[in-house]
């Protein structure tokens, strides 16, 4: 598994990053969702992806009260899917953080997906490096 945190500076949002790469990764994972005080039901289905080995997709999860968010990225059949789930999932980050700050305007916007963008694709670009 790679593990990748980082902090949007602006906003002072810690991000957790997690690349899947195969079954084993299972607890170590499974410490990282406990962390973030998710229901049970969700942390049984997180296990049933991770160890049926799921493909192609990705998840976000938000726990505002904490301060937490955890975007997981299951193992991709080819590179350029992996970085449309990674886009499809700064996307949720955005759109989700903005709601929670209220924040608005165009140019607010476009500074957290740039700043987003240049975060999340640093782990898959150092793996391809």
């Amino acid at each position: 598994m790679i593990l990748y945190k980082f902090e949007i500076p602006i906003y002072k949002l810690p991000i957790t990053m997690t690349i899947i790469e195969s079954k084993e990764d299972w607890k170590e994972y499974h410490t990282i969702l406990k962390k973030l005080n998710l229901p049970k039901d969700v942390i049984a289905e997180e296990k049933e992806r991770v160890l049926d080995e799921y493909v192609n997709g990705a998840r976000t999860f938000f726990n505002f009260k904490y301060k937490r968010v955890l975007v997981v990225i299951y193992p991709h059949e080819n590179f350029l899917d992996m970085i449309g789930s990674i886009a499809h999932e700064k996307r949720h980050i955005e759109d989700d953080l903005a709601k929670q700050i209220d924040l608005v305007g165009d140019e607010a916007l476009t500074y957290l997906a740039g700043a987003l963008a240049i975060e999340m694709y640093k782990p898959v670009i150092n793996k391809t490096n």
